[in-house]
């Protein structure tokens, strides 16, 4: 009787159980981060925004740490030295180097395996065989883009020498208003010993830490130098086809 009990009752447990299994095979989970799969992205670390009274150690820390906040990127700016004429930029990038700039009549686009340099109205182009960097063994300091754009959206390396190192007295200003975005009025003064420059003004996104704008007050008699952000997204999604370049006929490659 007793054997007859024990055996009623695994049946019913092993009924139960597989009710149980068949019940959660049914069950659908969404796939986590199907969003950023779908973009493209990698997780980006969430970060607290600014504030007019953050302290300045901590507003250093936070562009050192400004590479979490995205994984790509798009902006347009300018750059311009005294009373030169205004060199306006646009580019495409992505935080593991992969990128597209245009500024004047010039294109530079590099991925993985390849760099070019590319001048359309003159039909010609440049061509480098990328090789990978070892990667720096403290995250962040590798460059995005080779060119003064990797101060202004990676500017971990540039806050280390500059802002950390180099700087004698660096001062928060206050919040004001750059490209349509809340930032931070950073004053920056070094040593007179060794300073090329009076002082600069830094102006640093308080949602991302991206640097928004930078200005170099040089000694009298020298010219005045400007790097600025008008427009930036955060995380577009962007074709890997901006990234690629196949010369057209009549093209000529050095």
């Amino acid at each position: 009787m007793k054997s007859n009990v024990k055996i009623a009752l695994a049946v019913i447990a092993l009924g139960i159980l597989l009710s149980v299994t068949v019940a959660a095979n049914k069950v659908y989970h969404k796939p986590k981060d199907t969003k950023a799969e779908i973009a493209g992205l990698a997780k980006v670390k969430k970060i607290k925004p600014l504030t007019v009274n953050s302290a300045v150690p901590k507003i250093l820390d936070f562009i050192e740490n400004s590479r979490h906040s995205w994984t790509s990127i798009y902006v347009e700016g300018y750059s311009q030295a005294g009373t030169n004429p205004v060199n306006k930029f646009r580019a495409w990038v992505k935080r593991s180097g992969v990128y597209r700039l245009e500024e004047g009549h010039v294109i530079h686009i590099k991925n993985n395996k390849e760099r070019w340099i590319i001048t359309p109205p003159a039909k010609r182009a440049v061509f480098f065989e990328v090789v990978q960097p070892p990667k720096d063994k403290e995250e962040g300091l590798n460059k995005v883009i080779d060119t003064p754009l990797n101060d202004l959206i990676n500017p971990s390396y540039f806050v280390r020498k500059e802002l950390r190192q180099n700087a004698e007295t660096v001062e928060n200003i206050g919040i004001t208003k750059i490209a349509g975005r809340s930032a931070i009025h950073l004053k920056v003064t070094f040593p007179k010993k060794t300073a090329k420059e009076n002082y600069w003004d830094i102006y640093v996104d308080c949602k991302t830490g991206i640097i928004l704008g930078r200005v170099i007050h040089p000694p009298a008699g020298n010219p005045e130098v400007k790097d600025f952000i008008d427009k930036v997204e955060i995380n577009p999604m962007i074709n890997p086809n901006m990234f690629t370049f196949v010369p057209p006929v009549g093209y000529k490659i050095n």
